[in-house]
């Protein structure tokens, strides 16, 4: 009963104001005032969300039961705001205060749509010990070796020698990018090796296929 009274609240009528020839700071302060921002997601502006966060409203701040924006998109099945506020780094993880998770609420109105966005395993935390991340730890070793500054060399091979970094940076149902630093073991043969490490954006389309779309040598 809680939530429905909650939504209700959500979605009736935004306070009226005009974010054109307003200040950042102006914008983000009437954001932040009155859960405009979560009464924005959960009615589907995704227009007023987006200027909420271009000023600066953080995107997972809350209203007074806890609710971040991705909490009333997902719970009013609000699927374009949802995946811009994932897009934009909202925690999925995050519960109101009745202990509810987006997805939490998702399920309880059965949106499946937003369940499936909310739940998709693809789009998890990730550690540098899942085998998953030696793939793509191994595209950014494929792409150096054939494609690098050095590939036409070849007495140059690259050796993973540790994962030392992996963030998903961008996550919708057609494919996901992360961000991910690698060291690797690099050398001319019979000339010893050198380690040097590399920080790279790898994309994974929806058939699970890596491609490197940039990568910088960077300092350890």
């Amino acid at each position: 009963m809680k939530h429905i009274l909650l939504t209700i609240a959500l979605v009736s009528c935004l306070t009226s104001f005009s974010v054109t020839a307003e200040s950042p700071s102006e914008v983000k302060e009437k954001c932040l005032k009155g859960g405009v921002f979560q009464k924005a997601a959960a009615k589907g502006d995704i227009a007023l969300v987006q200027s909420c966060i271009e000023a600066g409203t953080p995107v997972d701040s809350v209203e007074g039961n806890g609710w971040t924006s991705l909490h009333a998109a997902a719970f009013s099945g609000q699927g374009e705001v949802v995946l811009w506020l994932l897009k934009s780094g909202a925690d999925r993880t995050l519960k109101d205060k009745n202990g509810k998770t987006p997805l939490d609420l998702a399920n309880s109105n059965k949106h499946q749509i937003m369940i499936d966005l909310l739940s998709d395993a693809k789009a998890k935390t990730l550690t540098t010990t899942d085998p998953k991340v030696l793939e793509i730890a191994e595209a950014l070793r494929y792409e150096l070796n054939n494609y690098g500054a050095t590939s036409s060399d070849d007495s140059i091979d690259r050796q993973i020698v540790k994962i030392l970094h992996i963030k998903t940076v961008q996550s919708d149902s057609a494919s996901q990018t992360y961000s991910i630093r690698v060291k690797f073991k690099t050398g001319v043969f019979f000339e010893g090796s050198d380690e040097v490490t590399y920080e790279g954006l790898v994309l994974e389309d929806a058939q699970g296929r890596f491609t490197v779309s940039e990568y910088d040598l960077v300092d350890a």
